[in-house]
């Protein structure tokens, strides 16, 4: 299938218009926590501030709504029961006992053969995969966890993320994760499921970080920035920011990860390149790229193509980059170009605007080694290979055998072409299914969650989660022989009156019936401190709630003396040693 049906949703649905204003609302507990963190360099973004207001480019308000209410789905994130060898806990475990990134890879390889026909959805071929995805809901205005932040760079650089902290002051991983082509933390979608699973099911803290291509970040800044060098040095200037003791988020970094998906992942290769070069200062512990950009150039020049699907993507290009029209003259002069012949203009346009606006912010260099290859024109500078040293850090690359927007041919293939044998802890896996890294739509999603946790934070340095235990004596409602015919073991999640609590209605068949027992817990003996008030709990946060327990929580029957015991386990962070 031509990328055109795959980007059709994209094209005839999210091109025009822009999303509503946030609606004002009152400080909530929750917001007044994660702002205690705020600094001069790390702003935290109230309604009503000038950098809220929706730019021109970002997805129209009324397809927010239809696909993240009217037509949006939760994931399905429930337990499913898979052979022996195929449960997400032993591709979580085999990756996390791994001790290199190419080991990593080599272990997703032999598990996808193995497993990975278990573990598909069944959802096949382009649109149905992006379609899938997209439809992922995700309440980013309204979610109390979530906080729009503004980081305040070296060179007037100005980068809009999102923060997402669990609330309890604990030292933790954090993850920043990098965001796709033309995304802004306000209204991504494709990489939606990346923050749930590393925030919503995992340990980590996560600061989402806009693409310097988004519509925000144009706005913001001057020139227009694709990947590449750039955008490795504002990983770095936020990387260092964050390690800044002198900072208040600093007090809650464990170790610092960095992520990235299709375009947000090419500045990661000269960040580990940059990093490497930066004497004694090693503030990335691990690199995980989802479908990255290897090769800057090529790819984005792939784009451009004569004919109906050419002309078609290049008018998508045009809606969601609409802030450079007013800086290049050539695109102000007409609003059709070459359309009318079906020859894309746009794309082309912009991409010289790019290249003989490179360097955009100079500063961004301040306080880092930085190679004379950076000098070069921009297509040279963002190929790092000629002065690639061999990544210490861990760095995992995923990409998926189909994908005509980041072929990987062009791309994750030739990494080894460029590489040779300086490419140090680089491991790539391919996978079978999927479009463009679509993995939550392809494949069973605690599996993509297990996947996605475990490559990002597997040897990640400080105190691992400690296991907590809850045990229930079930009396005479099962016996010991009972647990010989135990055919299955499932539970559902309630949600009593008043918000403080969480209730697990637990159900055992076994001995030829099915046995009901549960109990009540209070919501922040979990992995997340619920800091508003019961009543104000939001559907965001109990989906938030049900998906982390449908991957951590674990029941176990086990035989006593008189009758049967059940265990409830589940992980929690330690408080770092001092």
């Amino acid at each position: 299938m031509t990328c055109v049906k795959a980007l059709l949703i994209f094209v005839l649905c999210s091109a025009w218009g822009h999303a509503a204003n946030a609606t004002e609302a009152p400080v909530t507990p929750q917001q007044a926590f994660t702002r205690s963190f705020a600094s001069p360099r790390l702003e935290m973004l109230a309604e009503g501030s000038p950098f809220l207001v929706p730019q021109r480019g970002t997805y129209p308000g009324w397809y927010r709504t239809l696909m993240t209410k009217v037509l949006a789905k939760n994931p399905d994130s429930m337990p499913k029961k898979h052979s022996p060898g195929c449960e997400p806990d032993d591709l979580q475990g085999a990756l996390e006992s791994a001790p290199s990134a190419l080991e990593r890879a080599r272990r997703l390889d032999g598990l996808f053969q193995k497993c990975g026909s278990e573990w598909e959805t069944g959802t096949k071929g382009p649109t149905a995969n992006i379609f899938r995805l997209l439809r992922t809901r995700l309440d980013l205005d309204r979610h109390p966890f979530l906080q729009p932040v503004m980081l305040n760079l070296p060179g007037g650089v100005r980068l809009k993320g999102l923060l997402a902290l669990k609330g309890d002051g604990k030292k933790r991983p954090l993850v920043i994760l990098r965001l796709g082509i033309f995304s802004n933390v306000g209204d991504f979608m494709p990489e939606r499921f990346l923050l749930m699973q590393l925030f919503e099911q995992g340990p980590a803290n996560v600061l989402v970080l806009e693409n310097s291509s988004g519509a925000d970040f144009v706005a913001n800044n001057a020139g227009l920035t694709l990947g590449g060098p750039e955008e490795a040095l504002q990983n770095l200037q936020v990387a260092r920011l964050l390690r800044d003791p002198q900072e208040p988020l600093s007090k809650l970094v464990g170790s610092l990860h960095l992520v990235g998906a299709s375009l947000g992942g090419n500045g990661l290769f000269s960040t580990a390149a940059l990093q490497n070069l930066q004497k004694g200062k090693a503030w990335i512990d691990s690199y995980f790229a989802f479908c990255p950009v290897v090769h800057l150039r090529d790819t984005l020049h792939h784009a451009i193509r004569s004919g109906a699907e050419g002309t078609l993507v290049d008018v998508w290009i045009s809606r969601r980059l609409a802030g450079v029209r007013d800086r290049v003259s050539s695109l102000a002069a007409t609003s059709v170009g070459t359309w009318w012949k079906l020859r894309p203009y746009y794309w082309p346009e912009a991409l010289r605007f790019a290249e003989a606006a490179y360097p955009t912010a100079p500063g961004l260099r301040e306080g880092l080694q930085v190679p004379p290859a950076l000098d070069a024109p921009l297509w040279e500078a963002a190929e790092p290979w000629a002065w690639w040293q061999p990544s210490k850090a861990p760095f995992l690359v995923v990409a998926t055998r189909e994908d005509d927007i980041v072929p990987v041919e062009l791309n994750a293939a030739r990494l080894s072409a460029a590489l040779g044998d300086r490419a140090g802890d680089l491991g790539l896996a391919v996978l079978r299914e999927g479009f463009h890294c679509t993995l939550a739509a392809a494949y069973d999603w605690n599996v993509i969650s297990a996947l996605v946790n475990a490559g990002t934070l597997a040897g990640a340095p400080g105190r691992p989660p400690k296991r907590v235990t809850f045990d229930m004596d079930l009396g005479q409602l099962m016996t010991a022989q009972d647990l010989k015919d135990l055919r299955a073991l499932t539970y559902e999640i309630k949600w009593p009156a008043g918000g403080e609590s969480v209730e697990l209605k637990i159900h055992a068949s076994a001995g030829g019936r099915t046995v009901d027992f549960g109990t009540t817990l209070p919501r922040n003996e979990f992995d997340f401190v619920f800091l508003n008030p019961g009543s104000m709990m939001t559907d965001a946060e109990r989906f938030m709630l049900e998906r982390w327990l449908h991957k951590n929580l674990r029941v176990e029957l086990r035989p006593q003396r008189q009758g049967v015991m059940a265990r409830l386990s589940w992980p929690q962070a330690q408080a770092a040693l001092r």
